[in-house]
């Protein structure tokens, strides 16, 4: 009995190992697709609708947005650690910058969330 329920174990160990590792990799694949000129939509529909909004602003070359998405290290269960953020940069709706931000040396203080199912 004790050798089934740690082959069980042992089996739900490497499923779960594989579900965590094929989330970020799927992230790294839609990067690899990213392409300047995207638009906000497009990203959010390869990236989903969860992401934080880290900037907002209207200059003389139009409208600015910095949005950004969390990539969290394997395993940490309930607790989620963040390990690095995918960050994007608009003009007028469009992709003019792409960027890999480490989390522990963020270079943004302040953050919105925003998750358009709320609205």
């Amino acid at each position: 009995m004790n050798k089934i329920k740690f082959l069980q174990l042992t089996a739900l160990s490497i499923l779960l190992a594989v579900a965590f590792s094929s989330c970020k990799t799927s992230m790294d694949k839609h990067v690899r697709d990213l392409q300047l000129g995207m638009t906000k939509m497009e990203i959010v529909n390869k990236f989903g609708k969860k992401y934080e909004i880290v900037k907002l602003e209207k200059t003389e070359k139009g409208d600015e947005e910095v949005i950004r998405y969390p990539v969290y290290s394997k395993g940490g269960g309930k607790n989620k650690v963040v390990e690095k953020y995918y960050v994007f940069s608009l003009l007028n709706n469009e992709l003019v910058k792409y960027s890999n931000e480490d989390a522990r040396s963020s270079i943004f203080d302040s953050l919105d969330y925003y998750d358009e199912d709320e609205y």
